[in-house]
């Protein structure tokens, strides 16, 4: 035998209703008009064959009916509402963990093509130079840079890591000098203290000589560096995929140098637990990015 309900949208606004004891109130709850709200209410009141709401100038009260309808329907519809949350968010939600560079200069501008594909689905992204702990830190997946894979999780490599020099055209001039003949005896190094050393790309190239200098801009991370360098400040050493826009403003230029393996890769990192429904999409997603530039730098 099916149940017979009323018109579940116009229990809704009946609840939203008698709590507030407005209609203007409740339509701002459920984003509709007070005029919606009124019309919902009184095809519930034509349903149950009574009046809910004594009417006046600026609320309206409940009828004892009304009343006694709250109380047996209000119960209901928060059980719903939780169960629908404790659901939600293991169907629907999926959290990542990156490096707070790689985060605001690579992916976020990239998330707009999954979110037009995914629309359901909520992306929350965590910036942090920490490791990730997949069981504490209640993350679906883990974007990091490591020599190797890490033991224990699944790993698959996304991109393998080559930097280039950069700085901008202003503190090109200052130096007066031209990026294929850069005065490296008089420049000024940023360095991103938390990746690669600046001393391993001189010495790859043979430079270490031409550049004593033990001072220097050091930051915390590689978008720290990249501010600094398009502020006329110095060269930085960071992947030319981290700076397109400035690149085609012309804020910064790349030196005549080809780009360097810093002997890193990032990789797509996640738990051997069986994911979510939107954590496997989005797995699959980074996955099919990764395929499509192959081997390419970031």
């Amino acid at each position: 035998m099916s149940l017979r309900l009323p018109p579940l949208n116009a229990v809704r606004a009946f609840d939203a209703a008698a709590r507030h004891s407005s209609f203007l109130l409740a339509a701002q709850e459920l984003h509709v008009t007070a005029g919606a709200v009124s019309q919902q209410v009184k095809a519930l009141e034509a349903y149950l064959g009574l009046r809910l709401f004594e009417r006046r100038a600026r609320q309206v009260l409940l009828t004892a009916e009304g009343r006694e309808f709250h109380q047996a329907i209000s119960k209901p519809l928060r059980s719903i509402a939780q169960a629908a949350a404790r659901l939600r968010p293991e169907q629907q939600r999926v959290r990542i963990s990156t490096v707070p560079t790689f985060a605001t200069r690579w992916l976020t501008p990239r998330m707009a093509d999954f979110t037009r594909q995914y629309p359901h689905i909520e992306v929350n992204v965590n910036a942090d130079s920490a490791l990730v702990d997949f069981e504490r830190d209640n993350c679906d997946i883990a974007l990091r840079y490591a020599a190797q894979p890490t033991p224990g999780l699944n790993s698959m490599p996304f991109y393998t890591e080559r930097v280039v020099p950069l700085c901008s055209p202003h503190y090109l001039r200052q130096l007066g000098c031209e990026s294929h003949a850069f005065a490296w005896e008089k420049a000024v190094l940023i360095h991103d203290v938390t990746n690669w050393s600046w001393n391993d790309w001189l010495r790859t190239y043979h430079l270490l000589e031409r550049n004593q200098s033990q001072s220097g801009l050091y930051f915390s991370h590689a978008m720290l560096a990249i501010a600094a360098a398009i502020s006329h400040q110095g060269v930085t050493l960071t992947s030319a995929d981290y700076v397109q826009t400035e690149l085609q403003n012309g804020s910064l230029l790349m030196l005549d140098y080809s780009p360097w393996e810093t002997g890193y890769r990032f990789y797509i990192t996640w738990p051997k637990r069986p994911l979510s429904p939107a954590a496997q999409t989005c797995l699959q997603w980074l996955q099919q990015l990764a395929e499509g530039r192959g081997s390419e730098s970031i």
